[in-house]
């Protein structure tokens, strides 16, 4: 089978792997390959290459092939993956049915957080270095993923046998024939994503007790030859478990939670009670804003993340305290086309600051906080 691969074509035996290719070119890449793209197609490095692995592209000339490495995004989100379902595995080994919840909560820093707590006493950090080192050794041992496609009902009975309840309830609601199941070892978990092809991939991470749940620490992707930060940013998890605790008080703090309430008819209610919270926690802000005496407000966040629609609705609340708010777009002093940056793909990359004018925000910032009229 024939690839096209960089500036060149590679060869590749009918019924080989994917892993096997990557072995041969992994001293050309400066982190572990994790994946491989054929054309737009992400495949696991455990899949056989095969005749539609292998096919031509609109051109006639035979599919590209490309690797990704635990430095893309691609590529990282599958290590994490493959640290979930290892840890998952080490907890129901060390605790068994003692085991009264475990749950995935969130992002935040270069940790997962999960929830989890016993039927009886407190996990303690004795009980994390014997998950740790469970986890090391499915490393150690390089324990493969194994990927099975079975029917859903099956799937359904799965979940059910093995008591993950949240899963057995999202997959009722699902409406392909068949599911992709992964095991390792003698541990089954459905995962919406690609995973490495074995738990030797996932060699760096770190386990701590954190806020009644415990935090699996992974390499950033930007050093994946390095551990992770430990440094949770306490703003963003007290948000992060704010927001948790309202999805709680509404009763839809899963996925299939919330398509049995919508099931239910009360999927207007949740929407009205979102809005409810917002309104909540942006008048909160205004009235912090006007007791700090703040003249001027920073909104940061990345494209169509909603920056502008929050600063109109935090200027409606800021109103209703007695301030009058002007908000001001940063579109307003982007450099002219020819000075803006570009990023490694060649595309302007709107998002650096050398993007923005610098010099002139803060100048007119500045005569602004002076009583001056800009424009």
């Amino acid at each position: 089978m024939k690839f096209q691969y960089k500036d060149t074509y590679i060869e590749a035996e009918d019924g080989s792997t994917f892993l096997q290719i990557a072995k041969q070119v992994q001293s050309e890449y400066d982190a572990p390959i994790i994946l491989a793209k054929v054309g737009q197609i992400l495949t696991e490095l455990n899949k056989t290459v095969g005749e539609k692995s292998g096919a031509v592209n609109k051109t006639g000339e035979p599919e590209r092939l490309s690797f990704i490495t635990t430095a893309d995004r691609d590529g990282h989100k599958t290590y994490e993956r493959g640290a979930t379902m290892m840890f998952l595995r080490a907890m129901a080994h060390v605790f068994g049915r003692r085991i009264a919840d475990l749950k995935l909560e969130y992002a935040v820093g270069d940790s997962l957080f999960f929830s989890a707590s016993l039927r009886s006493g407190e996990i303690t950090d004795e009980d994390i270095e014997a998950v740790k080192a469970t986890m090391r050794r499915y490393s150690d041992d390089d324990e493969k993923f194994c990927k099975t496609k079975i029917p859903t009902e099956e799937a359904i009975a799965l979940f059910r046998r093995h008591g993950m309840t949240d899963k057995e309830r999202l997959f009722h609601y699902r409406r392909t024939s068949t599911t992709n199941i992964y095991r390792l070892g003698n541990y089954y978990d459905y995962y919406y994503g690609y995973m490495p092809p074995s738990a030797g991939y996932v060699s760096l991470f770190e386990l701590r007790r954190y806020e009644g749940g415990v935090l699996l620490t992974l390499p950033n992707h930007n050093r994946p030859l390095e551990p992770g930060s430990t440094q949770i940013p306490a703003k963003l998890f007290a948000t992060m478990h704010a927001t948790n605790e309202w999805g709680e008080n509404l009763g839809v703090t899963t996925v299939a939670a919330l398509n049995d309430a919508i099931s239910e008819g009360r999927g207007r209610d949740i929407i009205l009670a979102s809005e409810a919270y917002q309104e909540h926690i942006i008048g909160g802000i205004a009235a912090r804003i006007k007791s700090e005496n703040r003249r001027i407000v920073m909104i940061a966040g990345p494209s169509s993340s909603g920056k502008t629609s929050f600063s109109h609705r935090l200027s409606v609340q800021l109103n209703n305290v007695g301030l009058r708010a002007h908000p001001i777009a940063c579109d307003n002093y982007y450099v002219e086309r020819d000075k803006t940056p570009k990023d490694e793909n060649g595309e302007y990359d709107f998002e650096c600051l050398e993007a923005l004018n610098v010099g002139l925000f803060n100048e007119q910032m500045t005569a602004l906080l002076r009583g001056e009229r800009v424009e």
